[in-house]
């Protein structure tokens, strides 16, 4: 099974957020883990992706029609349960930019041998979409790197919290339905940005409601004495 790279990143993100297994419990004692995924109303998931982060080699279950799911397996340890559903607007987190309205994630305490009873994860608010358009002052498409601020967690602009690099196959980014500013970074152009300013970090923020995209189209100018003839 292929992952998806946003998986991969929640992975490495929270193992900071998970105890680390004990000598003993490296040693291979496992035990299970029992819960359910529901929605920001609590309603139940089924066939959202469950797995514990911080672990190197994460174990994966499905959440059955009624939400409920059991990890086997698991490494004796703390780990912190995420759950996503991307098909149902639930995407994986690479980090706390992404945090969803409502989101819960509960650490466990896996004791070898035993099965342990969680408390709900709920996936909260869905995703909204922003879906990049970069080019050049011609329209010529431009690859390049965006960063990202969240009002309700991050200090203001400078304390960017994500990052990615966007090109022309990847242009649809799901974001949370918050106020969030934008910085776009590209060799040889000035950077742009959306809700910025450092003398007024609250002006022209972003906010897309759940379940709906906004196209967020930049035209940036190329640094003096840059040429026109660089392609991106």
């Amino acid at each position: 099974m292929i992952l998806p790279r946003a998986f991969c990143l929640a992975i490495a993100f929270f193992s900071c957020m998970a105890g680390v297994p004990g000598q003993d419990e490296a040693r291979g004692s496992t035990g299970s883990v029992k819960g359910m995924v529901a929605d920001a109303e609590g309603k139940p998931v089924p066939d959202a992706t469950v797995f514990t982060g911080g672990a190197v080699r994460p174990q994966i279950a499905r959440s059955a029609s009624d939400g409920s799911f059991e990890l086997a397996n698991v490494q004796a340890g703390r780990w912190v349960l995420l759950a996503y559903k991307e098909s149902a607007g639930y995407p994986p987190i690479p980090s706390t930019f992404f945090y969803m309205p409502g989101e819960q994630f509960p650490i466990v305490e896996v004791r070898p041998n035993a099965t342990t009873e969680c408390a709900d994860i709920r996936l909260g608010a869905k995703a909204a979409y922003l879906d990049f358009d970069i080019s050049d002052e011609t329209e010529r498409p431009v690859d390049a790197t965006v960063y990202f601020w969240r009002a309700d967690r991050d200090k203001g602009p400078g304390d960017w919290s994500y990052s990615m690099y966007v090109d022309a196959r990847q242009k649809r980014v799901p974001v949370p339905p918050v106020l969030f500013g934008v910085k776009v970074e590209a060799e040889g152009f000035d950077p742009w940005t959306r809700g910025g300013e450092a003398a007024n970090p609250a002006h022209d923020l972003i906010h897309i409601e759940s379940g709906r995209s906004e196209i967020l189209r930049i035209r940036l100018k190329r640094k003096a004495g840059e040429s026109g003839d660089r392609r991106n």
